[in-house]
């Protein structure tokens, strides 16, 4: 499963758990279903954002997930699944992508510090050569 879709479930979940805010006023509507007009058939819990869009706030009052109506997920706090860290995960698998970019960055300038060396030294050997055939027909023609 990627990432998107594990952050999806958990964001399901809870909706389902968390107390719903009302979309045309400011009061809390705890463990009940919304007005008529925002329910359907199929048994969900529908949320529909204000302008902003839909906040969850934890009893002291800190903003735990906020939605905006663009569909921008925000987290203020850690998120777990199956008893793992998400943080520590992606940390891993980013640390670990990071090291294979930067090996594949060092091993494509040694190449082209390679290919810049060998393209020099081509250029000086046939030089070389040049001098030796024109230092050798020099002492043909002064004998």
């Amino acid at each position: 499963m990627k990432p998107v879709h594990i952050i999806l479930i958990i964001i399901l979940c809870l909706f389902l758990t968390t107390p719903v805010y009302a979309a045309t006023s400011q009061e809390q509507i705890r463990n009940e279903k919304r007005e008529a007009q925002y329910n359907d058939s199929n048994n969900w819990l529908t949320l529909k954002g204000s302008e902003g869009g839909v906040r969850f706030v934890t009893k002291d009052g800190k903003e735990s997930i906020l939605i905006d109506n663009f569909g921008g997920i925000y987290f203020n706090g850690d998120v777990f699944v199956n008893n793992k860290k998400l943080n520590d995960v992606l940390e891993k698998t980013v640390n670990k992508d990071t090291m294979q970019i930067f090996m594949i960055f060092m091993i494509s300038i040694f190449l082209i510090f390679f290919l810049i060396m060998l393209t020099i030294v081509l250029k000086v050997r046939k030089q070389l050569t040049l001098l030796r055939k024109q230092s050798q027909f020099q002492e043909k023609s002064n004998m």
